[in-house]
């Protein structure tokens, strides 16, 4: 951009009434509602009854700076208070957290913002997981160039730590806003947007040999944060979505992300089942949580990872 737009990069934040300033204002370095005079108390945080249920709903929270932040969600203007000025953080600001480079640009309005930055895996964790598969393909495929499809693709956090070492012919992506930020931000990158069950591997491959495959399933039926329905919940079958794009493209090997929550869905019956499913296609199929506090970025939030390869390429870890 010739000239930066303020508004474009979502480096604003709201107007706030009386009571919200104040609690904002007394708050201390990482304290919490709890943290603050009761009479400050928003209404979803105070339990009532004869049991004592209810809040906290509204999870305010003011950021240590000499700390890595607290895992970023999609609701940036009511929960993170900035480490030493008196508001929340903008847009921009948790997509730094997030690692995202300043000069990428979110479609749509801040809402929409906050959901794409909130929802993203942090670039620095998907640059590091990319080096290391790419470092193993490297050395043990006889191939120095490697094709990749992008499935599930959001705003792009995985992409850009996928990019450098990867062609990534295309990627799919239900969402409007995400897909005009990927049109956005990756010139070469032809994009799908779409319903994933409506694409098929032809169309995303344009007939080219896949050698590999990425993204993250809808992990809102598998979060903590949810109801953990898992495969009951609509958004859970999307991983079958997943599983059919392996079983065609055939891939050296493939990174599917999600929540670690889902470790204990069906007391670990759900990363089993995955992993039989991916066994019956001849993968065998590794599976971490990682930090990405430990890779570089600003934050503390874990993701599940699993790397699969085929049996005749069979992974270890490096």
């Amino acid at each position: 951009m010739s000239k930066i737009d303020v508004n474009a990069l979502h480096h604003t934040y709201g107007d706030y009434n009386e009571v919200v300033l104040k609690r904002i204002t007394l708050l201390p370095i990482n304290g919490k509602m709890r943290d603050l005079p009761e009479h400050l108390w928003h209404k979803s945080y105070v339990r009532v009854g004869s049991k004592k249920t209810g809040g906290p709903n509204l999870r305010l929270l003011r950021l240590d700076p000499n700390r890595p932040s607290h895992t970023i969600t999609a609701y940036i203007f009511n929960k993170f208070v900035h480490p030493t000025q008196n508001r929340y953080l903008t847009p921009r600001e948790a997509a730094r957290i997030q690692g995202f480079p300043d000069k990428f640009i979110f479609a749509g309005g801040s809402t929409s913002a906050q959901k794409q930055i909130g929802n993203a895996v942090p670039v620095p964790l998907a640059q590091a997981v990319a080096k290391h598969v790419a470092d193993y393909l490297t050395k043990h495929s006889g191939k120095k160039k490697f094709k990749a499809l992008s499935l599930f693709t959001g705003a792009g956090g995985m992409d850009i730590g996928f990019e450098k070492h990867f062609d990534i012919v295309s990627a799919v992506e239900i969402e409007k806003d995400c897909c005009s930020t990927l049109r956005n931000n990756f010139q070469n990158l032809k994009v799908f947007e779409n319903d994933i069950t409506k694409i098929s591997l032809t169309e995303m491959s344009e007939g080219q040999e896949i050698d590999f495959l990425f993204g993250g399933p809808p992990c809102q039926s598998f979060s903590a944060a949810g109801k953990q329905k898992g495969f009951l919940d609509p958004r859970g079958t999307m991983i079958g979505e997943y599983i059919r794009f392996v079983e065609e493209a055939r891939p050296l090997m493939f990174v599917l992300e999600n929540v670690p929550g889902m470790l204990g869905i069906q007391k670990g019956g759900v990363i089993k089942t995955i992993k039989e499913k991916f066994k019956n296609l001849g993968y065998s199929t590794e599976h971490y949580v990682l930090n990405a506090a430990d890779y570089g970025a600003a934050q503390l939030r874990k993701r599940l990872f699993f790397i699969g390869s085929r049996k005749t390429f069979s992974y270890s870890q490096c």
